[in-house]
């Protein structure tokens, strides 16, 4: 089994069209994949989108929306998530689509619409936001990323349990297509992983072996 962990911006544009790269690679397997959506954010993944926006870092006013956009889209998440964890990724892909594609702003009627959308019930989803979990989800996502080295987002994490409990790649930033399908689809042996590995580091600088 290979098991797919996606640290992504909840609100970012490089981690959206990461998830879709990612989805699509799985969708053309046969191999049994299980995969996890981890929003998480910091002042440094904050930063990195301001800048691929192209929108001002010097500016405190621009830092202040994107934070508060970023924070309130995390609790959403969370909130959406005790729905059931299929449920909450069908709302990010659905919210990043909103903000990345279509250019409308994060806001609380934007969610709704959302929310709306998916059949989910506006009084349950703004008890769950405010509960003491969304908080603690949060917290634990932070200390798995933590706990994994993951320092940017998007970063992508897969581990191939077919071949050794221990195999794992890490890969900051956009995930090639090419990389993913050697990784996923075809599934080189435990013994000649380290020579694949050490192939794909010196094209990718990105790739880590974990």
């Amino acid at each position: 089994m290979i098991e797919i962990f996606l640290f992504v911006n909840p609100i970012g544009v490089a981690c959206f069209k990461n998830e879709q790269a990612v989805i699509q690679t799985i969708k053309s397997t046969k191999q049994e994949v299980k995969y996890h959506v981890i929003p998480i954010s910091n002042i440094e993944t904050i930063r990195a989108d301001i800048k691929r926006r192209g929108l001002s870092l010097s500016s405190l006013e621009v830092h202040n929306e994107v934070a508060t956009a970023t924070y309130n889209a995390l609790r959403d998440y969370h909130a959406v998530s005790l729905f059931g964890n299929k449920k909450a990724r069908r709302f990010l892909l659905r919210l990043q689509n909103a903000i990345n594609v279509h250019h409308e702003p994060y806001s609380t009627n934007l969610v709704h619409r959302i929310l709306s959308e998916l059949n989910i019930n506006l009084k349950a989803f703004n008890a769950n936001r405010a509960s003491r979990y969304c908080k603690q989800a949060m917290d634990a996502d932070f200390d798995l990323a933590t706990e994994l080295n993951v320092k940017t987002t998007p970063t992508t994490i897969i581990f191939n349990y077919e071949k050794d409990d221990d195999c794992g790649v890490l890969i900051e930033g956009l995930v090639e297509p090419d990389v993913l399908n050697k990784i996923i689809l075809t599934q080189f042996e435990a013994n000649d992983f380290a020579t694949s590995y050490n192939n794909m580091q010196q094209r990718y600088g990105n790739l880590t072996v974990l």
